[in-house]
């Protein structure tokens, strides 16, 4: 299955709705006014980020705290002013204090990304928890993400779940898939396969290519329900086409095998070259496996199964190593390949160390 999806969300404006471009005071409740006047500016045919940056500081010390968010944006691009992260990081604090759910995640975001603005994770988790107590689901996305890092003082994966819940039951699809994960591997909560199928099926639904692949593994492998081949042929294939590259292998292997769907190997080769090309080690070790048994390919094939290999992939460590011996290779040299698949779960290759 899939690990949990690692990233975090990227700064953004938030959309206020459309407004009138007239003139306004930016002063009391029409502050705001400004706000979207300034957005309406940077989404016009000829964008005028100056203008808009002006707007914005008037609104901002006018006491709307969207404004101040918008500023600290175009300070942190350095469109329609000086870039200056930290006068960025001020003006997030400011919004934040203010109550600005998108200010605390965007000063949450320069903590985790920048060396600029000085701060620990927890101080990140903090601001993300603010965000998400606010009602932004970004907030609690990146919240739970912090408390499934590997450090020990923030570490809480049932924490993570049910921040993953939060954010999933306000729309966040992302999060659906990663509180699925958890429910599927037992991480934090009670294993329950069923509650894993069903939030992959809405992360699906919404949008998310992963949680269609993870629910196709499922019906794939008979867990949390009953096994249904055709329906995961069809999950894979939706989660390739959406460009979860996982999605692209398991749909490959299907067509490799004549499992689930017809047996096709030339398209099931330009389905791992797909899944390849995008870097994914699944898609380069399936691909390698097939150069191999090809004489005039053969050192294209060891060539991605050693790539793969270092990426971790521990099958693709036997697979080089197979190769090798099968051109009389020293053990000796092939040793380090089969003791890296062989601590990576692959039996065959303990037995020949």
């Amino acid at each position: 299955m899939h690990s949990l999806c690692w990233k975090l969300i990227a700064t953004i404006l938030i959309t206020l709705g459309s407004a009138s471009i007239a003139q306004a005071v930016c002063e009391g409740p029409q502050a705001k006014v400004c706000v979207a006047e300034g957005i309406a500016l940077l989404k016009a045919a000829e964008p005028d980020p100056a203008g808009a940056a002006a707007l914005f500081e008037r609104a901002c010390k006018s006491g709307a705290m969207s404004g101040c968010t918008a500023l600290g944006v175009l300070a942190e691009q350095g469109k329609g002013t000086t870039r200056d992260p930290h006068r960025a990081a001020n003006l997030f604090e400011l919004a934040c204090d203010g109550g600005e759910a998108q200010g605390c995640l965007n000063l949450g975001h320069l903590v985790m990304t920048t060396r600029i603005i000085k701060g620990e994770p927890s101080r990140a988790l903090t601001l993300f928890e603010r965000a998400c107590d606010l009602k932004l689901m970004g907030g609690c996305y990146n919240a739970a993400l912090i408390r499934l890092s590997d450090d020990k003082k923030l570490q809480n994966e049932k924490e993570a779940a049910r921040l993953f819940l939060v954010a999933c039951t306000g729309g966040d699809m992302q999060a659906c898939f990663n509180a699925g994960v958890q429910y599927a591997e037992g991480s934090g909560v009670k294993r329950n396969l069923r509650k894993a199928k069903k939030l992959f099926e809405q992360a699906c639904l919404g949008g998310d290519p992963s949680g269609c692949t993870n629910l196709g593994v499922l019906y794939e492998k008979e867990k949390g329900t009953r096994k249904n081949l055709q329906r995961a042929h069809q999950l894979y294939q939706q989660g390739c086409e959406k460009g979860d590259m996982l999605g692209c292998v398991n749909l490959g292997l299907m067509h490799e095998t004549g499992r689930g769907a017809a047996k096709d190997e030339p398209k099931a080769e330009r389905l791992f070259i797909q899944a390849c090309k995008q870097e994914l080690v699944a898609g380069c070790w399936r691909l390698g496996r097939r150069l191999i048994k090809r004489p005039e390919r053969e050192k294209e094939g060891q060539a991605l199964l050693q790539a793969a290999c270092a990426e971790g992939q521990p099958n693709s460590c036997f697979d080089f190593a197979q190769s090798l011996l099968g051109q009389n290779t020293s053990i000796e040299k092939v040793r380090p390949f089969l003791l890296r698949a062989c601590t990576g779960g692959v039996k065959e290759a303990c037995k020949k160390l």
